[in-house]
C-alpha cells in the first residue's frame, strides 16, 4: 500500500502534468491560429524560449519526487555522466533514476530561458505582478540549490509555470492559458 506522501505526490503530478501539457497545446494552437502575431523577431524569439521552458517543465514535472541532498545529487550526477559517456544517450529512465540531479537541470533550464525572455521583452523590474517576484525583488531568478526539499521543488515548478503564463500574456495580451493557478493566491 502506497504511503500518504506518495499518494499526495501522485495527485500533484497528475494535476501539474495536465497543466503543462495544456500549456504546450495552447502554445501550439496559438502558433497555428495566429502566426502573424509572431512575425516580430523579438516576439518569435521570446515565444521559442518559452516553448523550451515549457518543455523543460514538462520533463521536470515527472522528476519532482525527490529531495536535493548533496550526497544524492552527487551520486546521481556521477551516474548521469557515466550514462552520457558510456552510452552517448540519455533516456527518460536515466532522468528518473538520477532525478535528484536532473530535476534541478530542467527547472533551472526553464528559469534561464525565462530570465532571457524577461530581458528580451524588457519586462520592467518594477512590474507589480507577483509572478515576477524573482526578477522584481532580486534582479535575477534564483536557481535550484542543493538541499531543496520535495515540497520546495514543487513550489518552484509552480512559480516557474506561472511565470511562463505571465510572459506569454506580456508578449501578447490576448494569450491566456485557461489554467487556474490556485497556488498563486
Amino acid at each position: 500500500m502506497p504511503d500518504q506522501a506518495h499518494l499526495e505526490h501522485l495527485e500533484w503530478l497528475v494535476k501539474h502534468r495536465s497543466m503543462i501539457q495544456q500549456t504546450l497545446f495552447n502554445m501550439y494552437k496559438f502558433m497555428r491560429e495566429h502566426p502573424s502575431k509572431l512575425s516580430d523577431a523579438t516576439k518569435t524569439q521570446a515565444f521559442a524560449l518559452l516553448a523550451g521552458a515549457a518543455f523543460s517543465l514538462w520533463r521536470a514535472v515527472f522528476l519532482t519526487e525527490t529531495s536535493r541532498d548533496w550526497s544524492i545529487v552527487e551520486g546521481n550526477l556521477i551516474s548521469f555522466l557515466d550514462s552520457v559517456v558510456s552510452d552517448n544517450a540519455i533516456t527518460y529512465q536515466d532522468d528518473k533514476r538520477n532525478r535528484a540531479w536532473s530535476v534541478g537541470y530542467y527547472i533551472d533550464d526553464a528559469k534561464l530561458r525565462i530570465e532571457k525572455v524577461i530581458t528580451l521583452v524588457r519586462v520592467p523590474k518594477t512590474r507589480t505582478s507577483h509572478v515576477f517576484h524573482w526578477h522584481k525583488e532580486q534582479g535575477r531568478i534564483p536557481f535550484n540549490s542543493v538541499g531543496t526539499s520535495r515540497s520546495d521543488l514543487r513550489e518552484e515548478w509552480e512559480w516557474t509555470h506561472a511565470a511562463i503564463d505571465a510572459l506569454l500574456h506580456f508578449i501578447d495580451p490576448e494569450f491566456r492559458l485557461p489554467v487556474e493557478f490556485v497556488y498563486m493566491t
